[in-house]
């Protein structure tokens, strides 16, 4: 994936328990190779035949996606426009996302450019106005969340910021990603989950969605990671990210069970009973 704009200092990985369904030796880093680029993407799924936590997923997936995308299409010829502090994604139907990339204009962020993302299809468009209240409420948010003082797992985070609901009132929802800047790195650990008002002045939520950091080398040959998850007692929202990220299976390991996630899908495998190590 491509960096983009949010970065954070390194922090040491803490291994958390972890197998592969494969025996495979570890490439150097001079041997990475793309192995997400070379996995073919999962199928968009039918939106009405998802769980919550699901279409959580592949929202997360679709803004994250479409951030890359428009990064790429703005670094394409060259280094990028100058003033960039960041971005913030906005739906535009079923079919599209904005990216609004942000500068300063004196004591507020404001439209530098927009990219428009659909499907495959990166366009820079110029043409979307000025930043509503709303979209000014949105990079709020994820500046609120950017300096809550987060657990930082990797040198790169990417951020996805969404409307959503507390309490009857409108509100966002902020997820902080753990990013990787090799191809064949990873990472399984080490996301945030926030909730913040609708001002995005106050911060109602801060969540860490694993007690560590986790990431991992994989190969072409690797079938599936296995990660344990031990704060929710099923798989949530970024372990669908993952997959559909890295067009790869994902097995979880919980209290109740062991689960397998392919794409926007999580099948429990089977329940596990309450003495059960």
């Amino acid at each position: 994936m491509t960096a983009n704009f949010l970065t954070a200092v390194r922090t040491p990985f803490i291994a958390l328990s972890t197998i592969v369904l494969a025996a495979c030796a570890t490439p150097s880093a001079q041997d990475s190779v793309d192995i997400r680029g070379s996995r073919t993407p999962w199928p968009a799924p039918a939106l009405g035949d998802l769980s919550p936590v699901e279409r959580e997923g592949w929202r997360i997936y679709r803004h994250d996606q479409a951030a890359w995308k428009a990064t790429d299409t703005l670094l394409h010829d060259g280094p990028g426009p100058e003033g960039v502090i960041g971005y913030i994604t906005d739906e535009d139907g079923d079919e599209s996302v904005i990216v609004r990339f942000l500068t300063r204009c004196k004591d507020r962020p404001c439209s530098l450019l927009d990219v428009r993302v659909q499907g495959d299809d990166a366009l820079i468009a110029n043409d979307l106005g000025p930043l509503t209240e709303r979209q000014i409420a949105s990079w709020r948010a994820r500046q609120l969340a950017v300096e809550s003082g987060y657990r930082q797992c990797s040198p790169n985070y990417n951020s996805v910021v969404f409307e959503t609901e507390y309490r009857g009132e409108p509100a966002w929802r902020v997820y902080l990603l753990a990013a990787s800047t090799q191809p064949d790195v990873l990472i399984l650990a080490g996301h945030h989950r926030f909730l913040v008002d609708r001002d995005g002045r106050t911060m109602i939520e801060n969540e860490a969605l694993s007690n560590g950091c986790l990431s991992m080398r994989i190969e072409q040959e690797i079938a599936a990671p296995v990660v344990t998850h031990v704060l929710h007692d099923t798989p949530i929202e970024t372990h669908v990210f993952t997959s559909l990220d890295f067009r790869l299976p994902v097995y979880v390991a919980t209290r109740t069970g062991d689960f397998k996630i392919e794409g926007a899908r999580i099948e429990k495998l089977r329940d596990r009973v309450p003495d059960e190590n």
